[in-house]
């Protein structure tokens, strides 16, 4: 399962550069996924959303450019 933690520079309804969900949101999905056995890939790109990314528990990134 893949979440758009993003941060990417045209977020469609955000300010660019603004993460697109939130810890909270991405940590919502994460505990579902991993309450059914499914892990978690966080497409990200930038200081923020790599963090809020690890701190929400995902299991891997995905264009992780700033990691």
């Amino acid at each position: 399962m893949k979440v758009i933690a993003s941060g990417a520079v045209f977020s469609f309804g955000t300010e660019p550069g603004v993460p697109e969900m939130t810890e909270e949101e991405i940590r919502a999905v994460v505990d579902v996924a991993h309450a059914a056995g499914i892990k978690v890939t966080a497409h990200v790109h930038g200081a923020q959303s790599d963090k809020d990314a690890i701190l929400a528990g995902v299991d891997a990134f995905e264009h992780a450019s700033l990691v």
